[in-house]
């Protein structure tokens, strides 16, 4: 742990979009990456990153704002959080129109999504406000579970490994520079590595297999 690569040292945004846009979430969708990004505001605007020529494109609007987490299952259907609204959204990969799923019960600040093992079939979110890792299924979104975590989140970033099944977290106030996991089951927030970025944390993506361009 703690070794890290870079792949872009800047984007190339595309037209209209701020220079200075804010990218709340990452997500991989098969071997595209995906952002949550800033247009008239934020979180409001879906992307591709292109990483063999460090560009993104945008998709469209999701006509919600503050979407701070995405996360994709392995049938390639999106989902968000919409904290602004305080819902679950179901977002279309090519058109970024999404729909309300489910009306969380609680009032979200900084968050993570990601989606878990396929025999699972769950949805993970932290919820930085709170500190609470909310577990929701993953057709409906409807909420399953949740738990405190041991771990004070200022913001989130929020990812289950897809092969080694490890939901790896960042985002911990003061130490946002450091790797964490993240347990199901106890909700213990366990730090792995210190010190694997340079600046503070709060995005974590992981792909499904070979992406072009990024070092495996």
């Amino acid at each position: 742990f703690g070794t890290v690569t870079e792949v872009c040292a800047d984007l190339v945004l595309p037209n209209g979009i701020p220079d200075n846009t804010n990218f709340t979430s990452l997500t991989f969708n098969q071997n595209v990456l995906y952002a949550s990004a800033q247009d008239d505001a934020v979180g409001d605007t879906l992307m591709v990153i292109n990483p063999c020529n460090c560009s993104a494109t945008e998709v469209g609007k999701y006509g919600f704002e503050q979407v701070n987490g995405i996360t994709s299952n392995e049938m390639q259907l999106m989902f968000g959080v919409a904290v602004a609204q305080d819902v679950i959204i179901d977002i279309d990969p090519m058109t970024a129109q999404s729909m309300v799923l489910q009306p969380l019960g609680s009032n979200w600040g900084s968050t993570g999504l990601t989606w878990s093992q396929p025999i699972d079939n769950v949805l993970y979110g932290i919820n930085a406000s709170t500190d609470r890792l909310h577990t929701f299924d993953g057709n409906t979104a409807m909420e399953l579970d949740q738990i405190q975590l041991t771990g004070n989140f200022s913001s989130v970033g929020l990812e289950l490994h897809p092969t080694f099944g490890t939901l790896y977290a960042c985002g911990i106030a003061n130490n946002q520079r450091h790797l964490y996991s993240v347990d199901v089951q106890t909700g213990d927030v366990t730090m792995l590595a210190a010190d694997v970025w340079a600046a503070s944390c709060d995005n974590l993506a992981a792909p499904f297999g070979p992406v072009e361009c990024i070092p495996q």
